[in-house]
């Protein structure tokens, strides 16, 4: 068994709790960085664990977190340029800086995906 799986393993029941028991279905690894030893991992997780993990990766790379080009208005920018039907949009809130920017993007970046009457869905509503 491989170090990352006994990771999983070891974060996936306080992961429960804090998500009230709801089984996780979606990984969107770190950066949007994975090989094949993490697919590896979750693909035997699946099988032998009862877990229905999927890697799930962004349609854009979220520029959000990096200080010199965090700014409300550039993140609204870009990611009205990375909206099609299915996208997958990731934003940020790992600090008060950055919650606060995806905030303010947000209320642009919503406002335009209802002018184009797009619908905001959870990963299983686009996938199910």
């Amino acid at each position: 068994m491989s170090k990352y799986s006994n990771f999983v393993r070891c974060v996936s029941p306080k992961l429960l709790e804090l998500t009230d028991n709801q089984i996780i279905r979606w990984y969107r690894p770190g950066r949007g960085f994975y090989n094949q030893t993490m697919l590896k991992a979750i693909a035997n997780l699946t099988a032998e664990d009862d877990y229905d993990l999927q890697l799930v990766l962004a349609s854009m790379i979220p520029f959000d977190t990096f200080d010199s080009i965090s700014h409300p208005w550039l993140t609204a920018m870009y990611a009205k340029q990375m909206i099609f039907p299915g996208a997958i949009l990731v934003f940020h809130a790992n600090s008060i800086r950055v919650a606060n920017n995806t905030a303010v993007a947000l209320k642009t970046i919503l406002e335009d995906l209802r002018q184009k009457n797009y619908r905001v869905v959870t990963l299983s509503e686009l996938f199910d």
